[in-house]
């Protein structure tokens, strides 16, 4: 598993955007099946990432935001080799530079098909690590 934000801010004459993403990809060896999966926000859990985006919203007082597009983990998923998941994606120039200034936390555990388990959590550095 490894994750990855993306973002960008064009600015030209006539138009102003801002793309944010949130990316979860597979590179194992071979399918990973999610048996567990928290969002964190603030240091506080929550269930997905819309209940987050919408805290990010009611503290910032943005009553409407341009395109949002999110996709939640299910357990039990799989996620084939090379799947990428894009969790959040916005196009909003007001709403995905907080996203981005808050730093979403995620955390996924995952099988192998021979039981091996994994715990993935996007801000630790050394990456997945095997749960006994």
């Amino acid at each position: 598993m490894s994750y990855s934000n993306s973002f960008s801010d064009n600015k030209n004459s006539s138009n102003q955007t801002y793309h944010y993403e949130l990316v979860v990809t597979n590179q194992g060896l071979g399918p990973a099946i999610v048996s567990d999966y928290a969002f964190y926000y603030k240091s506080k859990s929550y269930q997905n990432i819309a209940q987050i985006l919408k805290q990010i919203k009611t503290e910032h007082k943005l009553d409407s935001t341009k395109t949002v597009i999110l996709t939640n983990l299910w357990k039990n998923e799989v996620l084939p080799v090379g799947e990428k998941l894009s969790l959040i994606k916005i196009e909003d120039e007001r709403l995905g530079p907080l996203v981005e200034k808050y730093d979403i936390k995620i955390m996924v555990q995952y099988k192998s098909l021979y039981g091996q388990e994994w715990r993935f959590v996007n801000d630790d550095k050394s990456g997945p690590k095997e749960v006994e």
